[in-house]
């Protein structure tokens, strides 16, 4: 497929990269989005019409897969806007309509901060569940041989 070969090109990955498919290694580490119960009739979205709902979703999701703090690459665009429309017109409509915004050329989602944790964030809460882990590992392992 066409759109399927731009992507890899576009990209330099391989295909399962360019569209986010992860191996099962990388879905360990997976990251999950916030959505509230009300996020689909969000007025916003309900005026942008369906297709900025796949779109929001889409920007969210590799937002917090990356940790760009909702900073949307522009050569990353063609991807989230597969059977959307053309990129330019599916900035245009999500900017219109206040989900997106551009600030010194460069496209960022719309209060993804507000719901979403920052990279710093993200970051120092993993560090904190890695050591908790080893301790918890270190405790179990201390009851299972004493002595050691």
């Amino acid at each position: 497929h066409a759109c399927v070969r731009m992507m890899q090109e576009r990209s330099g990955k391989p295909i399962s990269a360019a569209l986010g498919i992860l191996s099962p290694e990388e879905a360990q580490c997976m990251a999950w989005i916030k959505l509230d119960d009300g996020f689909a009739d969000h007025p916003k979205l309900l005026a942008a019409g369906p297709l900025a709902l796949v779109l929001q979703i889409r920007a969210f999701c590799y937002c917090s897969r990356h940790l760009t703090d909702g900073l949307i690459p522009e050569s990353v665009l063609p991807i989230l806007c597969i059977g959307c429309g053309q990129p330019v017109d599916c900035l245009r409509m999500m900017c219109d309509h206040r989900l997106w915004f551009q600030k010194k050329g460069k496209i960022y989602v719309q209060d993804f901060l507000k719901y979403n944790l920052s990279k710093a964030q993200r970051l120092a809460l993993t560090k904190i569940r890695q050591q908790s882990g080893k301790q918890g590992g270190f405790a179990k392992s201390s009851s299972r041989y004493p002595g050691k």
